[in-house]
């Protein structure tokens, strides 16, 4: 209840006496997802969440662009402090219980900045609105029940690009009270419907304790579940004029973000959108216009995206998709090669055993003819058939298209997976390929399905560590690999090594001086006029004794940690960090560490217990490492709970002494 005795337009449930409780860490899934900043992964993953649930969810029919809008409230336009306060009714108390900050207060009210991200051309959220169970399979879209009351489930499957119920909680993780509104009108029956949601923790409140999830709502209802607000409900025409929605009676999903965190501005979401939807624009799929302080309106399609892009500072590096501008010449002559057929065919891998890159992959003649094209400095466009396995023992034929191109621009080779339009931007083995550039398109649905599969929940690396796959796909990994290394294995097969020694190869990677070539040029001759040999460098210092041990703990699942024999007593302060083996690559790599496997933070889900004797102090804890200190060289620490089918991988580093 306001002032006024109006009900509050947001509730929490009470926690259920018995059930296990839930700590809300999904959005961490999607932060840092960047390889040069935070600020940068998570307006990436953002925009990744918003564009490819708008094209999961197209309207089917006539071939049209999905539309998406990403309009920031400039200067002047938040809504001003006595409406915001309406939209916040019931939700402040629990939000300063938590000491969370807001911006706003039922009794001093202040202005509500806000995100506006809307889709045209999309079913919306379709369903019953009041459906608190899992549907059939058989049942038609159920949209609304599984982004409104599922986290961690998705009623997704197939073909769609994003299948792990997660999505959405980039939402509330990009609102500084961790929260937003949705408005809907459906294609199924044109209703129109509002509602809201905060994902907070688990908390206390006038003595009573409360679910993390929260919802805006219809207070009129008295059922169990909550129900959204519907057209001709005054309080939805309101929102739609505070909040500057453009939607009538066209059918898709408005959303508002209130109180957006300031990291996030329109031109990285441009930056953003480019990176990693640039086929499905170059497609015409997909339109996006992104307006906001600084850009009074960026449309974002296939006759501007080379203007928009020319208008924006590109910093990364060549080997970082997420921040580098797109090859759209070479990403448009590679569909015009799907378009008109017009690639090499090479021989279907897998059919009876793991599929190999080797030379019988290619047809007769093939492979001589494509090296002597790729030297000329001609592009290459192969379709590369394969077969996927089923559990069951079926097999499926599916294919996949790899182009190449030479451009000596390229300091370090660039290339960019993309799986049904969107860009797979931590996938990348051309690196050392100076000079090359390379493009892969998966679009056909048996492998798109595939590959989904293999993705984290920020879908932007396929990993052999995943689970999923293990349900459908037998002896898939040999079959991801062969996909996930397809360009750098084609270069190396139609780039025959140069004839003699290229003593140049890595002096942009490993550059040390020689000392016999240190001085000036007249120096060394006056040694060599006197016949004195050059003298020999120092010999290396002794190495130092190690300062700890580490043993694996086979019965407890873990590892211990010990002060080494003659090691000094002075004060030392130590990183852990741990993970489990991969078949290949860096198994340290954010890409392959999920905390499903384990945590050492223990304010989250903690798997992993920590104990150490009383002269160690543990100051800092982090998902998969920790940082201990100590002056005593007769300490311990223990760490149990690892999977004990997992091989596990130790790394320690001397942070002070």
């Amino acid at each position: 209840m306001n002032d006024r005795g109006d009900p509050a337009l947001w509730t929490f449930l009470e926690t259920i006496p018995g059930y296990a409780k839930r700590a809300a860490f999904e959005g961490e899934f999607f932060k840092g997802e960047s390889n040069s900043s935070e600020l940068h992964g998570r307006t990436d993953a953002l925009v990744r969440e918003v564009i490819q649930n708008s094209l999961d969810a197209r309207l089917s029919g006539p071939a049209a662009p999905v539309r998406v809008r990403f309009r920031f409230s400039g200067p002047g336009e938040s809504l001003e402090a006595a409406s915001a306060g309406r939209y916040l009714h019931g939700l402040i108390p629990h939000l300063k219980q938590m000491g969370v900050e807001h911006a706003g207060d039922p009794s001093a009210p202040a202005e509500m900045p806000y995100l506006l991200i809307e889709d045209f051309g999309t079913k919306g959220l379709c369903g019953q609105p009041e459906r608190d169970r899992d549907p059939d399979a058989a049942e038609d879209d159920q949209s609304f029940f599984w982004f409104w009351r599922n986290i961690g489930r998705s009623g997704k499957h197939g073909t769609l690009r994003g299948r792990w119920g997660l999505g959405k909680t980039v939402f509330p993780s990009a609102s500084m009270i961790n929260a937003f509104f949705g408005l809907t009108v459906r294609s199924t029956d044109g209703r129109c419907l509002l509602m809201g949601q905060a994902i907070t923790q688990i908390h206390w409140l006038d003595g009573k304790e409360f679910v993390p999830e929260g919802y805006f709502h219809d207070p009129a209802d008295t059922s169990q579940i909550q129900i959204p607000f519907e057209s001709p409900d005054p309080l939805v025409s309101d929102f739609r004029r505070d909040f500057g929605i453009s939607r009538d009676s066209a059918p898709g999903l408005s959303v508002v973000v209130p109180y957006p965190l300031e990291i996030y501005t329109p031109e990285d979401v441009l930056r953003s959108v480019i990176v990693h939807f640039f086929v499905p624009i170059l497609q015409r799929q997909l339109i996006v216009e992104v307006n906001g302080e600084g850009i009074e309106s960026a449309v974002i399609e296939k006759s501007t995206i080379e203007s928009v892009a020319d208008g924006l500072a590109w910093a990364g590096a060549s080997g970082e998709q997420h921040h580098t501008r797109p090859p759209f010449r070479f990403a448009e002559w590679a569909l015009e090669r799907q378009e008109s057929d017009e690639l090499e065919t090479l021989k279907r891998a897998g059919t009876t055993s793991a599929p190999q890159w080797t030379p019988d992959l290619f047809l007769d003649g093939q492979l001589d003819s494509l090296r002597k094209r790729f030297s000329d400095g001609e592009r290459i466009a192969v379709r590369v058939p394969i077969t996927v396995e089923l559990k069951d023992g079926t097999k499926q034929e599916t294919y996949f298209d790899a182009f190449l191109e030479k451009d000596s621009d390229v300091t370090h080779g660039e290339d960019h997976f993309v799986r049904g339009g969107m860009t797979i931007s931590k996938v990348a083995t051309l690196r050392s390929q100076r000079g090359t550039r390379g493009l892969v398109l998966v679009d056909d649905q048996i492998l798109s399905s595939f590959l989904g599969d293999a993705e984290g929940p920020a879908h932007t690396e396929w990993s052999e560590s995943e689970d999923r796959p293990n349900v459908t796909y037998a002896r898939w990994k040999s079959r991801l690999r062969f996909v996930k290394h397809s360009l750098k294995k084609l270069v190396d097969l139609i780039s025959p090594p140069p004839e003699g020694l290229d003593t140049d190869l890595l002096q942009d990677i490993f550059s040390i001086e020689d000392p016999r070539k240190t001085g000036s040029k007249k120096r060394r001759k006056r040694n060599n006029d006197v016949g004195g040999d050059t003298p020999d460098p120092p010999d290396p210092p002794e190495p130092r004794p190690p300062i700890l041990t580490i043993q694996k703990l086979e019965g407890n699942h873990g590892f211990r940690i010990r002060g080494a024999e003659g090691a000094g007593r002075s004060k030392i302060r130590v990183r852990v960090r741990a993970a489990y083996a991969v078949p290949s690559g860096n198994p340290f790599a954010r890409s392959n560490y999920s905390p499903f496997d384990f945590v050492f933070d223990k304010g989250k889900a903690e798997s992993v217990r920590l104990t150490h004797s009383k002269d160690v102090q543990i100051t800092t804890r982090r998902w998969d490492s920790f940082v201990f200190e100590t002056a005593s060289k007769d300490f311990e620490i223990e760490a149990v709970g690892f999977d004990p089918v997992r091989d596990l991988v130790i790394d320690t580093k001397l942070i002070e002494e």
